[in-house]
């Protein structure tokens, strides 16, 4: 079948063709004809030898078989050929949806199959965007401070009882009314913190108070319980053994405590590291928020209808990365489904418009750009930038990720251009008062 089809494509839905198909018998007869030199050499016929039943006597004999074998074997590669001619981006398996042929004549097929929709972008410039700059505070340098410290604390055995801020290891084993322990009500090695709240401490931790390592108490706790469909309070009773108490010892915050979590020579220097640090990983939050609500817009306003087939896709996949990550545990495939449905149908959207966008405006990810992405992968993570660019480019898979990271951030750093985006300057006060939107 050198010859190209003969195909007519129409359109079922925006997102489906139809396609007909005509292969002639000329086009057909070198693959009947090959069919029954290979079965004319292993039939056996009464009267002739091996290999040597007249051709014709096989076709009156076996003929519809053969073709029918002839047709159900070239359907596939006819199919693919028919859809490359016309140049449909596929994304589902075409459906054969009728097949006619009788020996002799012309084989005719009819198959459906799911495209990329076609659609107009009609709107992607001028929205009005706010972006969040985010300020620096000595809040913040406070807190990134005590988070260092809680981070390099020490933790000191305490030989003493228990007392305010220590954290004691315990077992409880719950109690019945006579004082006997309940079967399968232990539970081990829980982490008690005599933390005030409210300026006191916690029922069990006022009763725990003075205790020491290997000693036991009887507490008694308020809990609620579900009893015919209404919640029930009552007191319940635990005998604690303490195993293990310790008290957290924080380092002080000097030019000392600079040199220990770092390479720096003071204090001042810390904080400045610590100030670049916060306003770096904070705007990145604030530039992915305004990158989404760019997105979200141009979603909104070029609306298309997407084949059920590339959403059940990208939703399997997502439902299978979830069953691997969580391979010990019981999967509602249902419920992830309605879960993920409307991300899904918003992510395949903007790759689509993605696409379409480099295409119309010759955007375009080169080998340097890509390279350079791998780089700054490596480099976060540690690795060799060299090495990982030789596994990266003998890896299609791989390679077409970073292709299309490089090509989105293309993408949408011309988009932002195109865009009325008005700057909001935000400190750490805006997000205690729940004046912004948390990145």
């Amino acid at each position: 079948m050198g010859e190209p089809l003969n195909t007519k494509v129409s359109e079922k839905e925006n997102w489906q063709r139809t396609v007909d198909v005509v292969v002639t018998q000329d086009e057909l007869k070198p693959e009947i004809e090959k069919a029954y030199k290979k079965y004319q050499k292993k039939v056996k016929l009464d009267g002739f030898r091996a290999g040597k039943a007249p051709i014709p006597m096989i076709k009156r004999m076996y003929g519809p078989r053969i073709e029918a074998e002839v047709v159900d074997e070239i359907l596939p590669k006819i199919v693919t050929e028919a859809w490359k001619k016309e140049n449909l981006r596929i994304v589902s398996l075409p459906k054969v949806e009728q097949l006619d042929y009788q020996p002799g004549g012309d084989l005719k097929i009819t198959f459906t199959v799911d495209v990329e929709p076609e659609f107009e972008l009609k709107k992607y410039e001028n929205f009005q965007l706010e972006k969040q700059v985010y300020q620096v505070t000595d809040e913040d340098i406070e807190q990134a401070l005590a988070d260092l410290q809680e981070k390099n604390a020490i933790w000191e055995t305490v030989e003493e009882g228990i007392e305010k801020d220590h954290y004691a290891m315990v077992d409880f084993q719950e109690l019945d009314e006579s004082g006997l322990p309940v079967i399968g009500h232990k539970f081990e090695n829980e982490f008690i913190h005599m933390k005030y709240e409210n300026g006191e401490l916690s029922e069990i931790g006022r009763q725990l108070l003075g205790a020491k390592a290997g000693e036991k108490r009887v507490v008694e706790i308020v809990q609620q319980s579900n009893e015919a469909d209404r919640q029930k309070t009552q007191r319940v009773k635990y005998e604690v053994t303490v195993k293990e108490i310790k008290k957290k010892i924080l380092p002080e915050i000097d030019d000392e405590f600079a040199r220990d979590v770092g390479e720096y020579d003071n204090l001042e220097e810390l904080k400045e590291a610590l100030r670049k640090r916060v306003q770096e990983s904070t705007q990145h939050k604030f530039d992915m928020a305004l990158e989404h609500n760019l997105i979200d817009e141009i979603n909104k306003n070029n609306p298309f209808d997407l084949p059920p087939s590339m959403v059940e896709q990208y939703l399997d996949s997502v439902i299978e990365q979830l069953k691997s990550a969580y391979s010990n545990q019981p999967v509602d495939e249902q419920a992830l489904w309605e879960q993920y449905r409307a991300n899904a149908i918003w992510n395949i959207k903007w790759r689509l418009i993605r696409d379409k966008l480099a295409e119309m405006h010759h955007i375009e990810a080169t080998e340097d750009e890509i390279r350079e992405r791998v780089a700054e992968v490596a480099k976060s993570s540690g690795q060799d930038p060299d090495r990982l660019w030789n596994r990266v480019k003998n890896d299609e898979d791989r390679l077409r990720k970073y292709r299309h990271d490089v090509l989105e951030q293309k993408v949408v750093k011309f988009l932002l251009e195109r865009q009325k985006i008005k700057e909001k300057k935000v400190t750490l006060k805006d997000f205690k008062k729940k004046k912004i939107v948390e990145p």
